[in-house]
């Protein structure tokens, strides 16, 4: 069966990337999951060891990026998902999401692939209620007072 094309998936060695690796893999995809395993871990992918449209990359995202063969498609998931996470690793997280981002719409750029970039939504800050609706109005810890704020969203 010929691939229908290669996937990327940054973060490939995560929670999500791990199952987006074997949904793609099932749908005939060829992937490469590169993952520093700072949060990822083996467990989640060691079944795919040996697969012939598997491959895994042991790098960090914000070093530059080894040489792939055409890609088609990438899938950036390489940042840490939990707040505990996020204060362990606060460097290399704002690392992943700056300079990461910046190497893979690179790799994007020079493949002419399609780019997906993920988030949690932490980066909203502390929201005021859970679960927070598509039409919430983000709170975010920028000091702004209420006035600032409803002045904002006014803008």
């Amino acid at each position: 069966m010929k691939a229908v094309g290669h996937v990327v998936i940054a973060g490939g060695a995560g929670f999500v990337g791990s199952h987006l690796t074997d949904r793609l893999l099932c749908d005939g995809w060829c992937v490469t999951s590169i993952d520093d395993l700072s949060t990822g871990r083996m467990e989640n992918i060691g079944h795919l060891d040996g697969h012939p449209a598997f491959s895994f990359v042991l790098h960090d995202v914000s070093n530059p990026l080894p040489p792939l063969d055409h890609v088609d498609a990438i899938f950036h998931l390489a940042s840490p998902a939990s707040p505990m996470d996020y204060s362990r690793l606060a460097m290399e997280t704002l690392k992943a999401c700056s300079i990461g981002t910046l190497n893979l719409l690179t790799l994007a750029n020079e493949h002419r692939a399609r780019f997906v970039l993920a988030s949690t939504s932490e980066v909203y800050g502390d929201p005021l209620r859970h679960p927070q609706s598509e039409g919430y109005w983000v709170q975010v810890n920028a000091g702004l007072d209420a006035h600032a704020i409803e002045h904002v969203h006014h803008v």
